[in-house]
């Protein structure tokens, strides 16, 4: 583990367990789901990166450039490629201080991704909580697609809350596949919805012109204080909340759920042989 503390925050991050935030918490509380000891699945870790793609890409196909690439499949989604691969591999500590850390991944292409890429996640704490920025250069000798997003964790109480802006919904199929989208306006005019009427949704929310925004701004709401999450570069985010478990997530994402099995690809996802390209979140508590 990699210990950060600034103030009333705390944070923990465990590199080799997909360079995952494993805890993060205000004054003593869980802002985040924390890992539980001992665990050994990143799928328990308070947050974790999506990389170079974010939730599923259909039975792994990819178009492009006039090909179809075949990309690794993942036991969490047997079905489909799930969440890139940053999530699932030991990450470099690269530099750590009390307040802040950079880990890194580089890959070099293979059947999970045919291109070869570098990454980095720099971490800061500060007076408004944790400020993530990953950082991604193309090494490859052609133009690449990539998306970006984070996957957090928070703790389901009776009174959570979720805040966002979106009227559109995109609907899955029986395998969990996003395939079209249809009108949803539960979070019509950044409306606030308690996560018990959320419950069982494993969907992808956009944000409100379709289109990529400056900075997308999310909330959650709970017991302790109102927790912001927000992305400089994000399309919408996906809301999975499972029934029956205390848990729920609210990831900020740059793309829609199979958009690169689809072709939909706009330059905003490509990064170009050589080319560096930061995305930036933040999580951290409301006054």
């Amino acid at each position: 583990m990699i210990l950060l503390r600034h103030g009333d925050w705390s944070c923990d991050l465990a590199p080799e367990l997909g360079g995952a935030v494993a805890t993060l918490r205000h004054a003593g509380v869980d802002v985040l789901r924390p890992l539980p000891a001992g665990a050994a699945d990143v799928l328990e870790a308070g947050s974790f990166p999506l990389v170079p793609f974010c939730n599923r890409i259909g039975q792994g196909r990819l178009p492009w450039a006039g090909q179809e690439y075949r990309l690794s499949t993942d036991v969490a989604a047997p079905l489909h490629a799930l969440h890139g691969h940053g999530w699932r591999r030991a990450w470099q500590v690269v530099r750590a201080d009390p307040v802040s850390a950079t880990l890194a991944l580089t890959h070099q292409g293979d059947a999970g991704w045919p291109w070869d890429y570098r990454v980095a996640q720099v971490f800061d704490l500060t007076d408004e909580g944790l400020s993530l920025t990953i950082s991604v250069t193309s090494l490859a000798d052609e133009p690449m697609p990539m998306g970006i997003g984070i996957h957090p964790y928070f703790l389901r109480t009776p009174g959570s809350r979720v805040e966002a802006a979106s009227g559109t919904r995109w609907e899955n199929d029986v395998t969990g596949l996003a395939t079209h989208a249809v009108s949803d306006d539960r979070f019509a005019m950044g409306r606030a919805v308690a996560v018990d009427a959320l419950e069982g949704l494993d969907h992808f929310f956009a944000a409100p012109d379709g289109a990529l925004p400056d900075s997308l701004d999310l909330a959650v709401e709970q017991p302790f204080g109102r927790v912001r999450i927000w992305a400089d570069q994000a399309r919408g985010f996906h809301l999975f909340a499972p029934a029956g478990l205390p848990y729920f997530c609210v990831e900020p994402v740059s793309h829609a759920p199979d958009a690169f099995g689809r072709g939909e690809v706009g330059a905003a996802d490509i990064l170009a042989p050589g080319e560096t390209r930061d995305w930036a979140f933040a999580i951290g508590l409301e006054d």
